[in-house]
């Protein structure tokens, strides 16, 4: 479903490249900056792909890897205050690519198998995971078990895609039942991608995710991962810094759901990374708090440029 790239559309990416030439030439002379790191799990994660907390653990981290890190089923539980770690297995699950984490209306955990960087998966597949179920171990040295509470596969409607990126969204439909949705964005180099709805109906062990329309991001830069703040918020990662997303509070909500033509703004607190790693995944764990994660396990949390309240249009 691809269309001719409007007049913008080039100016923007030509922008990207120009943007992304930059970035390579400070590569060998800017590290990440020393203020804000806070903790290490490469020993647990060969390659962090996602992460999020929860509300009722705001100060814990619930971490996935993808393929690279050797396609384990697992999820680390770290608590960002302490610091202590602890490997959390996932039995009956299996990790192809699992590349985004997302929590529901009930503080439950969604891990996201969507990574296909070759495109040429014929499904995805969503795993429920509840950590208040977690079925503990003799000794915390070693893994609990986290079992699989729900399995849904996800067909799309136009071939394979590759996503890193998710957000989770529920309301109440005009019959009072509850209404949840995850959104995939799509991850692509210098072109945008488009959002797809993931209809989480509780009977469903198989469902289609709907493209939507007039869903293309203008973003040029492939986005690596998502989260939303307590104000509905979204929070896109690119490898160039992270940026927000203008209009996704009207994801997922009784009401058109089509994005305008351009709903990212632009791009702040941007950190160029040496060439040890990248900075794959962002969260956020409190109000006016912002945890990135790099791809080699590093995480910091630093106060996040949008840490206030969204200002609330008033009606004269």
């Amino acid at each position: 479903m691809s269309s001719p790239m409007s007049s913008a559309n080039v100016f923007t990416t030509t922008a990207a490249c120009a943007a992304v030439a930059l970035g390579l030439l400070a590569y060998s002379s800017v590290g990440i900056a020393s203020d804000g790191v806070a903790f290490d799990i490469s020993p647990f994660l060969a390659e962090i792909s996602g992460a999020v907390t929860r509300s009722i653990e705001p100060d814990v981290l619930y971490a996935i890897g993808d393929g690279g890190q050797g396609a384990r089923p697992i999820v680390v539980r770290h608590e960002l205050r302490t610091g202590s770690t602890r490997i959390l297995q996932v039995p009956g699950a299996e990790n192809y690519d699992w590349e985004a984490i997302v929590t529901d209306s009930q503080d439950r955990l969604w891990v996201l198998d969507v990574g296909d960087n070759f495109r040429r998966r014929p499904h995805l597949d969503f795993y429920l995971l509840d950590p208040d179920q977690m079925l503990p171990t003799l000794a915390t040295t070693f893994p609990a078990r986290m079992p699989v509470e729900r399995r849904l596969r996800v067909l799309l409607p136009d071939g394979p895609r590759d996503f890193e990126a998710a957000i989770y969204r529920s309301s109440v439909g005009p019959d009072g039942a509850l209404r949840e949705r995850i959104y995939l964005f799509e991850k692509r180099y210098l072109l945008s991608g488009d959002v797809y709805e993931v209809n989480l109906s509780p009977r469903a062990r198989v469902t289609i995710a709907r493209i939507l329309p007039v869903g293309a991001l203008e973003l040029p830069f492939p986005i690596t991962d998502a989260a939303q703040d307590e104000f509905g918020r979204v929070y896109l990662n690119t490898y160039w810094g992270v940026t927000t997303c203008e209009n996704c509070e009207r994801l997922g909500k009784n009401a058109p759901e089509v994005l305008p033509a351009r709903s990212a703004s632009g791009l702040f607190g941007i950190e160029w990374l040496s060439l040890r790693g990248q900075v794959e995944t962002v969260a956020v764990p409190r109000q006016g708090q912002l945890l990135r994660a790099a791809e080699d396990g590093r995480i910091w949390v630093r106060k996040s440029p949008t840490s206030e309240a969204p200002a609330v249009a008033v009606a004269p």
